[in-house]
């Protein structure tokens, strides 16, 4: 699980200020066999060393290290042998590339490999010192081979199943917790025909040879859990089925489809079914829209209002969900600060200003709690503050962001919003709040056509963009301006196609 953590953490992050600025987006999972047939080498290995720059600074450093050091376990593709060694680069932490660390040595791997390269293999290198090495991609089928269970599957046998039509997958979730692999039910149901399996005890499943057409999927998940139907798209499933339409059909069905001679996935991640419904209410009973209402565990400490959340809409309904079975408090404004959508201290289900007085929700797995109502006991006066937010020469500045920033951050909480096409805004200030109004644009060199204005202002900053910052003004909620203008330093232009 450590491997995994590190992994997604820095694949998704974004690296400024490098020589080389790398961002790394991942799309769904090649197939076993797309991933074994696009692969120069395909090889099981152990990590026996690592080269080190430095001695390791923080948990989640990974500069410290230079090269890791495999030695060859099994071959399953390329012109190596067992027992001989590989060098691999450590990753750059957003470049796509894995990234290593000294406590794995000793463990194994799984890896699609392609030709060992000078630098980055997209990017290349303009170091011609730079030691030619093999990179392991984080987008695709690489992993610690203690998980590898679908693909030695298909590996381990390729003899005697090379060519032959697959359906295969593995059912999990992102922590173990109390989730049973072992024995998910799986029916595939065709048009004329169903075929049924079960998940081995890794969850783990194949069927080979299912004659090629559209088919559905029905799983049965193992009590009190649920299919993540978001992260099918990040999946197998949703490499060899991509379509945006091809989600599931009902609960727990998935359309997928079988074509001869390739490999079809189905490979789903569980969470937890649980869930806590209810509306946030004014004192007069009043539905309020955008209050978060977070549930909080009663095995935390008072004070600490870690927990799921989630904000009321129009109707002031809230859904709280995928929580583990155990004792809740539903807190409203965790953190008391007073603002347009939240204009009242920190609440307790049912309506309580203490801790102590909170009633308890009982959250029970496969069971969603419903019609809780937290009435807020009092709130504040809210007072409108209108205004608009302008170009120098008077045009509008049309979907950008307005901020009321308060002078008394620990009593009041920041605002935003965004301009219409008018550049109108609305605040809802609470009463007795002050603070400032200010504006900014995010402009970049070819966001407008032919403007030597804004050009400047980018050049002379630096770079190929730059947030313009508008006029402040300052505002006091007990002597409320009937209308505030804010502008920015420069005149418009006119926009590019690209960005109307």
């Amino acid at each position: 699980m450590r491997r995994t953590f590190i992994l997604l953490l820095f694949v998704f992050s974004l690296v400024f200020g490098a020589p080389r600025a790398y961002a790394c987006s991942c799309m769904a999972t090649p197939t076993v066999l797309n991933s074994f047939e696009s692969s120069n080498l395909v090889v099981a290995t152990r990590l026996v060393s690592v080269e080190k720059t430095r001695e390791k600074q923080g948990e989640y450093d990974i500069g410290y290290i230079r090269s890791a050091t495999m030695v060859v376990t099994k071959v399953y593709k390329g012109n190596v042998k067992p027992g001989q060694e590989l060098k691999f680069a450590q990753g750059g932490g957003a470049d796509c590339v894995w990234t290593f660390d000294e406590s794995w040595i000793g463990d194994e791997f799984l890896f699609y490999l392609g030709p060992p390269t000078k630098g980055h293999p997209w990017i290349g290198s303009d170091d011609l010192d730079e030691e030619v090495m093999y990179h392991a991609m984080a987008c695709g089928r690489s992993k610690g081979l203690d998980r590898a269970f679908d693909d030695l599957g298909y590996l381990d046998h390729m003899d005697k199943l090379r060519g032959r039509t697959r359906l295969s997958g593995t059912f999990g979730v992102w922590s173990d917790g109390d989730f049973k692999r072992e024995n998910i039910k799986l029916k595939i149901v065709g048009k004329t025909n169903s075929f049924s399996t079960k998940s081995d005890k890794n969850g783990f499943f194949e069927i080979y040879d299912l004659p090629p057409d559209d088919y559905v999927a029905v799983v049965d998940p193992p009590c009190g859990w649920k299919i993540d139907d978001y992260m099918l798209g990040y999946s197998s499933t949703g490499y060899e089925n991509y379509d945006p339409r091809r989600r599931p059909t009902a609960k727990n069905q998935i359309p997928i489809r079988i074509q001869k001679g390739k490999h079809t996935a189905l490979d789903l991640i569980f969470r937890v079914d649980t869930a806590i419904k209810g509306k946030v209410v004014s004192p007069t009973g009043k539905p309020m829209k955008g209050a978060c209402v977070t549930a909080v565990s009663t095995e935390l400490k008072e004070g600490d209002y870690r927990g799921g959340s989630n904000c009321t809409n129009d109707n002031g309904e809230f859904v709280v969900d995928d929580m583990r079975p155990g004792n809740y408090i539903l807190v409203v404004n965790t953190d008391g600060r007073l603002d347009g959508d939240e204009p009242f201290v920190t609440t307790f289900y049912p309506g309580v200003s203490e801790y102590r007085n909170a009633g308890i929700v009982k959250v029970e797995a496969g069971r969603y709690n419903t019609g809780r109502i937290i009435q807020i006991p009092q709130t504040v006066e809210l007072v409108i503050v209108r205004g608009k937010f302008l170009f120098a020469d008077g045009k509008p500045v049309i979907d950008e962001q307005v901020k009321f920033v308060p002078v008394d951050s620990k009593r009041f909480d920041d605002m935003s919003k965004k301009t219409d096409d008018s550049g109108s805004f609305v605040f809802l200030v609470p009463k007795g709040a002050v603070g400032s109004i200010s504006g900014e644009m995010y402009t970049y060199r070819t966001k407008f056509k032919n403007c030597s204005t804004i050009e400047a202002v980018i050049k002379e900053n630096g770079g190929e963009s730059f947030t313009a910052q508008s006029s402040i003004v300052h505002v006091d909620s007990n002597e409320p301006p009937e209308m505030i203008e804010i502008t920015l330093p420069f005149p418009s232009c006119e926009k590019a196609k690209k960005d109307q």
